[in-house]
């Protein structure tokens, strides 16, 4: 260590302080004053700064942020690098279409400079209802054509005397 490298020069250590480095790894020596190769009197005190390695930021939850704003948190503000997953839908309907779905890290300390991959929403997923109203197809007929999340709902407020339209879906 550097406090025992110091001990078997004769020196004392002195002032230890610790400052993040992207470049020296945690717990090694940054710098130290007097500079190395300096010629001192036995027992001088030798300050340092030991490596806490690269810095720390906060990735908080950013859900619902838009793509400027999301920029704008972790690129400029944060200095960390954002990786542009696929879109995906958000059929929960919590995060509308152009806002952040999901991003790793949420809520963890990471070095400064790390890569975030960002999810943005497509929103809730959209999806064709077919025509039933022009054919002659029964409520249950009409059901059966309808995509998954679709409900069918009957309107008892329109009646016909037409008795070949009983049970047929009309509009």
């Amino acid at each position: 260590t550097a406090k025992q490298l110091l001990s078997q020069a004769e020196l004392s250590s002195g002032t230890v302080t610790t400052e993040a480095s992207d470049t020296v790894a945690s717990g090694n020596v940054i710098s130290q004053s007097p500079s190395a190769g300096t010629t001192v009197e036995k027992g001088t005190s030798v300050s340092y700064v030991v490596s806490t390695g690269p810095e720390q930021v906060h990735v908080g939850d950013y859900r619902g942020y838009t793509r400027d704003q999301i920029i704008a948190k972790l690129e400029t503000e944060k200095g960390l690098r954002i990786a542009w997953a696929d879109s995906q839908y958000d059929n929960s309907g919590e995060y509308a279409e152009g806002t952040v779905l999901s991003h790793d890290h949420r809520d963890t300390n990471v070095a400064k400079g790390t890569t975030i991959t960002v999810v943005m929403s497509l929103g809730k997923e959209k999806i064709r209802v077919p025509d039933v109203s022009s054919s002659t197809y029964t409520l249950e007929e009409a059901k059966k054509q309808m995509p998954a999340g679709i409900s069918v709902t009957v309107d008892d407020s329109r009646t016909t005397t037409d008795p070949n339209l009983n049970n047929i879906v009309y509009n």
